[in-house]
């Protein structure tokens, strides 16, 4: 274990020790708020661990202590209740996007979104569109709120977790109610560190890699892992969007474009950011490229002398709600490195954009996998560069690689597709287990490295 890796654990340590003493001193807000900072302090700066068998443990009995019995409300007609449960909801946040295209795919039954810990953030309109009943909690202290939602949950017949890592609220109110129905946790932060095993019957793991670290990191019981590709939907290609933009970029009409949607911190690697290496040599082997990217803007470390060198030819448009007018000016999806950006990528596949991925090395968590799309992997700089060029150069390549990659895609995460796989999910017989069985810490392991790592270049920022 490296010596970050290390001084995490130390910390991790610290914060399962001080909710120990909380539990023994009988004061529940403090060992929500130490549980809470706990995971957060691990979401932020890996301990080499995926979940604590000291915190499940202490929030499930924290939560039995703490039951609250209410009678059920009436269901109304449609075949099920379900409850969506979210820490905080974002107008751009993959997570949240789940929650309501799970809402607007799935109108047989009845949604109700609860949202733990929303501040001051607005609600995201398409939240509150989909939704048959919002409620956000305002409560003060934890346990006010942990009462809240394990009072309501026998309204309900389905439970989604798609909380933050770190929210013990959420978990261990799950937890304080043994009858509560099947509760599902959404595995949308696979490849770090969260709380929640001891409150979920199932995680829906939404990549076979998921699965795979859930099982060897997070539980042992291999029929809590379940498979559900991220609901998508099936673009309409025939917007002139996409032209428009182009003109207010002055990008000319027949010049290729490529995309890349990426938060910063994704594109940074031990040596700085690899990637704008990447795309100058590109612009300048292609000199009739252009790139627009979506996350980063001019400004933005590491990107404005970038965008300077070639300022009628790199168009950064920072971080935007509605990107549907890239993807439909753009030729070419760049897969951002070397942490993929997969939703944005899976979309861009939607929208028949051919995907560029570059992944040398051994795989990892941080990787693009899918259960249906694969995209074009590469292995070097001069094989990326050499493909970029190729389907820059060949419009008629790059639109039939796009066609082949849009074609998988819709198979398996548009409506139709996904919505029968849920139900086959959702229909599927389970048992509720009493026991939390999370695996021994692994001693020295390649993933750890790379997700500790991942989590100092975050933390530069945020």
């Amino acid at each position: 274990m490296n010596n970050h890796l290390a001084e995490n654990r130390r910390k991790f340590s610290d914060y399962e020790n001080l909710a120990l003493a909380d539990a023994e001193a009988g004061d529940d807000e403090s060992l929500l708020e130490h549980a809470t900072f706990g995971a957060l302090s691990a979401w932020d700066r890996h301990p080499g661990l995926f979940a604590s068998s000291v915190f499940e443990n202490l929030l499930r009995d924290l939560g039995l202590r703490n039951q609250v019995n209410a009678s059920p409300e009436k269901s109304q007609n449609r075949q099920n209740r379900i409850l969506h449960v979210l820490t905080q909801a974002y107008p751009i946040g993959g997570h949240t996007r789940v929650t309501w295209r799970w809402m607007q795919f799935d109108r047989e039954n009845e949604h109700t979104v609860l949202l733990t810990d929303q501040s001051v953030v607005p609600v995201p309109e398409q939240l509150s569109e989909h939704a048959d009943k919002l409620i956000v909690l305002n409560s003060e202290t934890r346990m006010d709120r942990l009462a809240a939602i394990s009072g309501i949950l026998a309204n309900y017949d389905l439970i989604v977790l798609n909380i933050h890592p770190h929210d013990a609220v959420a978990v261990a109110a799950c937890s304080a109610v043994p009858e509560r129905p099947r509760t599902l946790l959404f595995n949308h932060a696979d490849h770090i560190f969260w709380l929640g095993i001891s409150a979920a019957d199932g995680i829906i793991n939404f990549r076979p890699s998921s699965v795979l670290l859930s099982e060897q990191r997070r539980s042992s019981r291999s029929q809590t892992s379940l498979l559900l590709p991220l609901p998508l939907d099936e673009p309409d290609l025939e917007s002139s969007a996409g032209q428009a933009l182009r003109v207010d970029l002055g990008i000319p009409a027949n010049a290729p474009v490529t995309l890349l949607i990426s938060d910063e911190y994704k594109l940074i690697d031990d040596t700085g950011c690899r990637f704008v290496n990447l795309l100058r040599r590109l612009l300048i082997e292609h000199p009739n490229l252009h790139h627009i990217g979506i996350g980063q803007g001019p400004q933005s470390a590491y990107w404005s002398n970038f965008a300077q060198e070639f300022p009628t030819r790199v168009h950064l448009l920072g971080r935007t709600p509605s990107y549907t007018p890239s993807l439909l000016a753009a030729n070419i999806f760049l897969d951002s490195w070397p942490f993929s950006s997969i939703t944005s990528a899976l979309e861009a596949a939607c929208w028949g954009l051919p995907i560029l991925s570059y992944a040398p090395g051994k795989p990892n968590p941080l990787r693009f996998d899918d259960l249906s799309v694969e995209p074009h992997w590469v292995t070097s700089d001069d094989e990326w560069i050499a493909t970029a060029i190729a389907w820059s150069s060949n419009p008629a390549l790059a639109v039939s690689i796009g066609k082949m990659m849009r074609s998988d895609c819709i198979a398996v995460h548009s409506q139709d597709a996904w919505t029968k796989r849920l139900r086959n999910l959702v229909e599927a017989p389970w048992k509720r287990s009493s026991v939390i069985d999370i695996p021994d810490p692994v001693p020295d392991d390649e993933v750890d490295e790379v997700v500790e790592r991942l989590g100092r270049i975050r933390r530069e920022f945020s």
